[in-house]
């Protein structure tokens, strides 16, 4: 499947994969433990937290190279995730801070 990295949706992905949406669901569900869009939702983060600790693009270039409609929209995910903004995270780690 040649996707853009963060514009992998799960209709997409069942897609490429050649079954329903539901197959696929059931698949992630039985086998991982969770649903396809939280494995989605993960890998947006870590590709988030990944840009975030490279370099210094703002908050909403970030978020939409990583398939977020909005900056808003990522820092309401990426605390929810994390219990701090996108900024907090990159200024922690430049100040030698946990980030995990």
């Amino acid at each position: 499947m040649n996707q853009e990295p963060g514009r992998l949706t799960v209709e997409l992905l069942a897609q490429g994969c050649g079954v329903s949406r539901r197959t696929l669901e059931k698949a992630f569900r039985s086998e991982l433990g969770q649903s396809v869009a939280e494995c989605l939702r993960g890998r947006r983060l870590a590709m988030v937290r990944a840009k975030l600790l490279r370099g210094s693009d703002s908050i909403k270039r970030i978020a939409l190279e990583t398939g977020y409609p909005s900056a808003s929209a990522l820092c309401h995910d990426f605390k929810r995730a994390t219990g701090v903004t996108p900024a907090r995270y990159r200024a922690d780690a430049t100040m030698g801070g946990e980030t995990d």
